[in-house]
C-alpha cells in the first residue's frame, strides 16, 4: 500500500527546503502575515512534493487576524485523499492548527489497521463500529470506520498543534 499517514509530529518542524505549496500563495496573498510561518511549515508537511490543489477561505477584512481555512484533495499513487487543516492566530500572538485527512481504502479496516497503521494502538471505540487508534509516539489519531459491507474503510487521521 503506498498511501501511508505520517506519525511524528516531530516530521512537522522539519527543516527541508520544498516548493511553496498552494496554502502558502494564497495565504501571503490574502495579507496573512502572522500565520503565514505556520501555514508554511505545516502546509509542507501534509502535501510534501504531491500534486494537491486547495480551496481556501479566510476573513477580507481582517485576514491576519482570523482563521484561515483550506481544503486540499492530495494525489497518492493509489488514490486521493482529503484534508481539511484550519489556521489561527492565537491570543498570545502564535498560530494554532488541527486538520483532517481522510481516504476511502477497498479493503476492510482490519486489513488496513494491520498494513497502514499497524504501530498505532487502540484507543477507544465509537459508536460500536469506528475504531480509535493513537500513535504512541506523538498526539495523532486514526479513525477507521468500515463500510456496511465491510469491503471498505473509511480512514481519518486528525492531529493539532498549539504554539
Amino acid at each position: 500500500m503506498n498511501w501511508k499517514f505520517a506519525m511524528l509530529a516531530t516530521a512537522l518542524m522539519s527543516n527541508a527546503v520544498y516548493a511553496q505549496t498552494t496554502l502558502e500563495t494564497r495565504a501571503e496573498k490574502a495579507g496573512i502575515k502572522r500565520c503565514l510561518p505556520t501555514i508554511s511549515r505545516v502546509s509542507k508537511f501534509l502535501v510534501e512534493d504531491s500534486q494537491h490543489a486547495s480551496y481556501d477561505t479566510n476573513s477580507k477584512d481582517s485576514p491576519d487576524t482570523r482563521p484561515f481555512f483550506s481544503r486540499i484533495v492530495k494525489s497518492y499513487s493509489d488514490g486521493d485523499s482529503q484534508i481539511i487543516v484550519t489556521f489561527s492566530p492565537s491570543a498570545g500572538g502564535e498560530c494554532d492548527w488541527t486538520y483532517w485527512e481522510s481516504m476511502l481504502f477497498e479493503e476492510p479496516c482490519g486489513v488496513v489497521r494491520e498494513e497502514v497503521f499497524n504501530d498505532f494502538v487502540y484507543d477507544r471505540s465509537l459508536n460500536a463500529t469506528t475504531i480509535v487508534l493513537k500513535s504512541p509516539i506523538s498526539a495523532v489519531y486514526v479513525y477507521l470506520t468500515p463500510s456496511g459491507s465491510n469491503k471498505a474503510c473509511l480512514a481519518g487521521k486528525e492531529e493539532s498543534g498549539y504554539e
